[in-house]
């Protein structure tokens, strides 16, 4: 019941059956890319859970997993097309749903989904968008280059973004810390709000 963050590293594929249950403290998850498998119940009774992001990676979602989560707020999934999921026991009216940009309509049409009470396309990051080798005095990104971790100063509770150079959203958080210890190396675009910062993986 003390557990307030977790992060799932890039080399776990499945979360079983009630894993997080009852960790009522827990506000903050972090899944890797690898994630395939959420099983039943996972984070039933995470009353502190606010949000949620759940890689495309994942493709069997059971029935349950959020239920009792009595704080959440918002869930950013990021298939292109809605994954057909069990009753996730959520009162969905009260949820914002992020959704990649363009599949807006296919989520309000989508059974499992159209519940929710207000589905939101995310963007990519604007074309022509200045791109900062170091931080502004506003947002600070430490350390760059990295071995790993960066760490986000003034984020002010903005949703942070990273990118690889082909445009695909590797991550999505609003901690203020990013784990790139998964990704191979070179240069990523981490974006904070209408910033958008460098980033070099060492």
């Amino acid at each position: 019941s003390s557990l307030t963050s977790v992060t799932i590293p890039n080399s776990v594929t499945t979360i079983d059956y009630q894993a997080f249950e009852n960790c009522s403290s827990l506000t903050s998850v972090i899944m890797g890319n690898s994630v395939s498998y959420i099983g039943a119940f996972v984070f039933s009774g995470c009353s502190s859970l606010t949000s949620v992001t759940i890689p495309n990676s994942v493709a069997t979602i059971e029935y349950g997993t959020f239920a009792d989560c009595s704080g959440l707020k918002s869930l950013t999934v990021e298939w292109l097309n809605p994954l057909n999921v069990g009753d996730l026991y959520v009162d969905a009216s009260k949820i914002t749903l992020y959704v990649p940009a363009g599949t807006k309509a296919l989520y309000q049409n989508a059974p499992e989904w159209k519940d929710f009470g207000n589905i939101v396309e995310e963007g990519e990051p604007a074309g022509g968008t200045d791109i900062k080798d170091v931080a502004t005095p506003d947002i600070s990104v430490y350390p760059n280059p990295t071995a790993g971790v960066v760490n986000i100063t003034n984020a002010n509770g903005a949703e942070v973004k990273v990118y690889n150079l082909n445009g695909a959203l590797l991550h999505r958080t609003r901690e203020n810390r990013v784990d790139l210890s998964g990704e191979p190396s070179g240069i990523y675009l981490l974006r904070v709000g209408d910033e958008t910062v460098k980033v070099v993986k060492k």
